[in-house]
């Protein structure tokens, strides 16, 4: 017995069961999150070590490769990359995807402080830090004020603006961009302390000694107890200016700190910069929590904005620059529409196929319960709704009516013959119920290898699979229960000279035509597979011939491009160019606003931010208006500018090109290596700003100390270092408390002082004779060149050249020149590799393929287990070769390219085609073994199929093609899906019906083997 007959026996369980499943869903519905794309660990740890005044070399060779050593033997671990700078060594550990953050985090903190004995006394201990690949602010707001200085509005959105934000729900932190905290700047002069016999360690010290809060006690006083306050604590810039640093040969016998340097408040630092829509200020980016929904918490934050702006001084103004929620809500509102187009498409193909309202509304009923059933599997699984699960919807929407199109056909086919529709109900359930199990479990069975993909993939498109397996296992639910059931009660004989007659005999027609045809072509069935395998020839060419890369350049909203500026350049160089960028940007029609962000990663590299009108009121894309300001950009002199990539499958923000080359040789041969290679990049056609960031030309100063003079004279050399950083540099000389806050206080010289290359001479250290020595005994200064910054990756010293892709290149093409290249220059020793979106690519490169023959494997396994036979399988699958095919025309028909979707759209295609072939094959066999010849049964099995077939197809293809016509965030990534459902089912569909049918003949014994069956009990003798 079937399990349909249950159900047709008992309607109203088969509705009842049904509904629970649609409940499920409801619930579902309203309670998931909406994200932009689904939740995955990817986790980031930095690593910052400050070693004042030490050179770039130094701090690589004491710090950074100790470091890095201790760290690999962290699990986990994807790249390990560090630089090496005057003072600092800056690591960044990148971990596999489903890597515990946690514990990765806790891992790295432990091995650090292990090496306490390793590193140099007189570094600070490192600070380890967590980063998250989704720890992207959701909305920015701007503040501006022209009377107000930014260290003024810096100090409202601490007071006001942040801690207000901190109380909206979902939002896990702020950030402040652009902001000029609070401090007291003492401004050293050189020649004063000279003047008072004075240091600068001295100094440091003292304010260090006489800026304390020390609490006092009580004091009992008539039985009652009093708090004693003890002035230690220094506030206004007049207190500081009178701490004694020394006491010499003043008017009252003192040398305070007014004496030897300028005391005010003053910003903590000025490299930070911001400019919004052309005007100096200060931004606010909230952060939601990983599991907050983006889109609430951004309407939570702008209903807080009216109320904020009341708290505001007379003057300021607040308001929502960026919202980057806008394009989640956009690209989820177009792929909802999406699933609304397709409903509507697949619902008229239905109509019109079988002619029947009764017969539709079986099986439209379908697409709604599969479509609930899957939000309720998200929701059971903790999924959310997202951009790959919004896209598993509206692929599901053609392939979930496909079993019920094949079983309501069949029992209408068989009421047509006479059967009671009851009985029909019965006996074509039965007859189509092993190809709709077979169907169901081949495509739920090409989505298991996507979702148990390792890496960035697999954590991506794991959603995507199991949410459309759900709803394809779902529907083949639906279809064994409730459309036999709705069969038996709904459907009727059909009236002669009705639409569905006329339908039926054009079908008939049809049918007749293609199996006159079919018997032709199986007389020529070797050249029909001989030229099958010349068509797969050349798709493999051409599929080779197509652009890869790892995500399609969206559209996101926003133009973002990253400048940088010569290592020498001053804050008011920076200013100047950040405003020239924004006059660049403004003669952009599709302008909506700007955000220029001056000294975000250093003080001589910033951040362009163009915001970009609605879709709706633009016809060019954001990467045509990059392209197209790009040669504007470049013309600005004094500056190099990289258009990045914002999409967040390939970490957000960076350039694609990441092409790194590592060595155990030194930086100067590599330097040397490098520039060849960099000077290829910027002859080749296909890069755009390609950039080194190995430099060993920068100018520098080289203070050379005198170490065995230096002891003789008792000056101790952390001192010299410590006090050249003191001058030149900035050092901190403790915290000064106000309303609340704690704000730091600064020692340096003033900035015009730092432009005299003369001032070492003027620099005193004090002996161990208590004697006040000048620097330049003990020191001598050349200048020179030499390197900035060290770079390594994995351990090894290294280079990386990264640009972007010009107009009409690929990231693949763009590689593939850089490897050749190198592959002609480097010498014996150099190994190649990748970062960022380079490395992203080559990865899913090396896994999709694997993935891939993992798919054909579970569907053909799957399939032998089913048709109990190894040779059905390949006959069924014949098709498969011929559907890339009809995909590379697909792609190459939208100027697509081979990447992370398009893959997916692969994968997707071999449970799709494969349909067609299991309904063939299936009904061929149920022929032959009742008797018929084998080609009359596979002509006879091939147009009586012809209809299902021709029906779900076209109900999938309509339901993918409006991925193609759909505009916004995230348009390229459907389209190229779409492209290749659409290309690959019309191809393979067309050539499926002549390549089954003769894979069919050739592999396919004569006379098939009767299944083994046991032999009846008691049956046999007793001896």
């Amino acid at each position: 017995m079937s399990i349909s007959d249950l159900f047709i026996r008992r309607p109203v369980f088969a509705i009842v069961i049904n509904l629970i499943v649609a409940l499920v869903g409801i619930l579902g519905l309203s309670r998931l999150a909406i994200r932009e794309l689904p939740q995955f660990d990817l986790p980031f740890v930095s690593i910052t070590t400050i070693y004042s005044g030490a050179a770039p070399d130094l701090v690589e060779r004491t710090v950074t490769a100790p470091i890095e050593q201790a760290v690999s033997a962290v699990g986990g671990i994807d790249t390990i990359v560090s630089t090496s700078s005057e003072g600092s060594s800056q690591i960044q550990i990148a971990f596999r995807a489903g890597t515990n953050p946690l514990n990765a985090v806790t891992q790295v903190r432990d091995k650090v402080g292990q090496l306490a004995n390793v590193l140099p006394t007189d570094s600070l201990a490192p600070t380890v830090a967590q980063l998250s690949l989704d720890a992207v602010p959701v909305i920015y707001l701007s503040l501006t004020d022209p009377s107000r200085s930014s260290m003024e509005i810096t100090e409202i959105v601490s007071r006001v603006v942040r801690p207000a934000l901190a109380s909206v729900d979902g939002v896990a932190a702020s950030q402040t961009l652009g902001e000029r905290r609070y401090a007291i700047r003492v401004w050293l002069n050189p020649w004063a302390l000279a003047a008072h016999n004075v240091t600068a360690p001295e100094v440091h010290d003292a304010i260090i000694s006489q800026n304390l809060s020390v609490p006092s006690g009580t004091l009992e006083r008539d039985g009652r107890k009093a708090l004693v306050y003890t002035d230690t604590a220094l506030l206004r810039p007049e207190q500081f200016a009178e701490v004694v640093v020394r006491r010499g040969l003043g008017d009252d016998g003192l040398v305070k700190l007014g004496d030897v340097a300028r005391v005010e408040v003053g910003p903590e630092s000025i490299t930070n910069a911001i400019r919004l829509n052309g005007r100096d200020g200060v931004a606010v980016g909230v952060l939601a929590q990983s599991a907050a929904n983006p889109l609430e918490v951004a309407r939570a934050v702008r209903a807080l904005v009216p109320g904020l702006r009341g708290l505001l001084p007379a003057g300021m103004t607040l308001d929502v620059v960026f919202d980057r929620s806008e394009a989640i809500e956009i690209a989820v509102k177009e792929v909802a529409e999406t699933i609304i187009v397709a409903v509507g498409l697949v619902t008229v193909v239905i109509l019109l196929f079988l002619g029947s309202f009764r017969s539709s509304i079986i099986t439209l009923v379908t697409i709604p319960l599969s479509l609930l059933g899957m939000l309720g599997f998200m929701y059971a699984v903790g999924y959310s709704i997202n951009t790959f699960t919004l896209l598993a919807m509206v692929l599901a929407i053609g392939l979930v009516v496909d079993d019920a199109i094949v079983d309501v056909e069949n029992v209408q086919r068989h009421i047509d013959m006479g059967t009671d529709p009851v009985a029909a109900a019965f006996i074509g359930s039965r007859e189509i119920g092993f190809a709709i199990v077979a169907t169901t479990l081949t495509l739920a069975a090409v989505y298991l290898p996507i979702g148990l993909m390792p890496g960035l993939l697999g954590s991506l498109f794991s959603e995507f699979a199991f949410t459309l397996a759900a709803g394809v296992v779902i529907s083949g639910f639906v279809s064994r229960t409730l459309s036999p059931a709705m069969c038996s009660r709904m459907l009727r004989a059909k009236r002669p000279g009705g639409v569905a007659v006329r339908i039926d005999n054009a079908f008939a027609r049809l049918s007749r035509g293609y199996a006159h045809l079919l018997r032709g072509t199986l007389r020529f069935r070797w050249f029909v597979l001989l030229g099958s395998v010349a068509v797969f020839a050349g798709g493999i060419t051409l599929m080779m011939r197509l652009p890869g890369e790892f995500a399609p350049a969206d559209d996101p909203g926003y133009v973002i491009v990253e400048f940088t500026a010569p290592s020498d350049a001053t804050t008011y160089y920076m200013d100047e160019l950040a405003a020239r960028v924004d006059a660049a940007f403004a003669t952009v029609p599709e302008r909506r606003g700007t955000m220029i962000m001056n000294g975000m990663s250093s003080p001589t590299s910033g951040l362009g931010l163009l915001l970009l009108k609605p879709w709706s009121e633009r016809e060019a894309t954001s990467v045509e208006i990059g392209a197209r300001i790009m040669p504007v950009l470049n013309r600005i002199a004094g500056a190099r500018f990289t258009l990045l990539d914002p999409n967040p499958l390939a970490g957000g923000n960076v350039a694609p090109v990441q092409f790194v080359v590592r060595t155990t040789g030194n930086y100067e041969d590599l330097s040397q290596v490098m520039t060849r290679l960099h000077d290829f990049a910027r002859r080749h056609p296909a890069f755009s700003s390609p950039a080194l960031d190995l430099d060993l030309n920068t100018r520098r100063i080289d203070v050379v100390i005198d170490r065995p003079l230096a002891a003789v004279v008792g000056i101790d050399i952390m001192r010299i270092g410590q006090t050249i950083n003191t001058f030149l540099g900035g050092q901190q000389a403790g915290n000064f408390g106000w309303e609340g806050q704690q704000y730091k206080v600064l020692l340096q010289i003033e900035e015009q002082d730092r432009r005299d290359s003369d001032i070492v001479n003027n620099i005193y250290l004090r002996s161990a004779a208590g004697d006040v020595v000048p620097l330049s005994y003990v020191v001598s200064q050349r200048e020179t060149v030499g390197a900035s910054t060290l770079p390594r990756f994995q351990q090894l010293r290294a280079a990386r050249i990264t640009a972007t892709l010009a107009p009409g290149w690929s990231l693949s093409e763009a590689l593939a020149a850089l490897e050749g290249e190198a592959a002609r220059i480097l010498p014996p020793g150099y190994q190649v590799d990748y970062d960022g979106p380079s490395r992203a690519l080559k990865q899913a490169d090396a896994s999709v393929g694997i993935v891939f023959l993992l798919a054909l494997g579970f569907i053909f396994l799957t399939l032998a287990a089913q048709f109990e036979s190894f040779r059905d399988p390949f006959i069924v699958l014949s098709v498969v070769p011929l559907a890339m095919v009809g995909a590379a025309l697909g792609l190459l028909a939208v100027n697509g390219s081979l990447n992370a979707y398009s893959f997916i759209g692969l994968v997707t295609l071999i449970g799709l085609v494969a349909k067609g072939g299991i309904l063939i094959t299936e009904f061929a066999n149920q022929l032959r073994d009742e008797g018929r010849d084998l080609h009359e049964a596979i002509v006879e099995a091939a147009a009586t199929r012809l209809r299902p077939i021709l029906m779900t197809t076209v109900a999938t293809i309509l339901g993918a093609v409006p991925l193609l016509l759909t505009v916004g965030p995230g348009a390229r990534s459907r389209e190229d899906l779409g492209a290749v459902v659409v290309g690959g089912m019309v191809f393979g569909t067309v050539v499926s019906l002549f390549v089954v049918p003769a894979c069919y003949v050739v592999m396919s014994r004569k006379v098939r083997k009767p299944l083994v069956t046991p032999p009846p009990v008691g049956g046999g003798t007793h001896g």
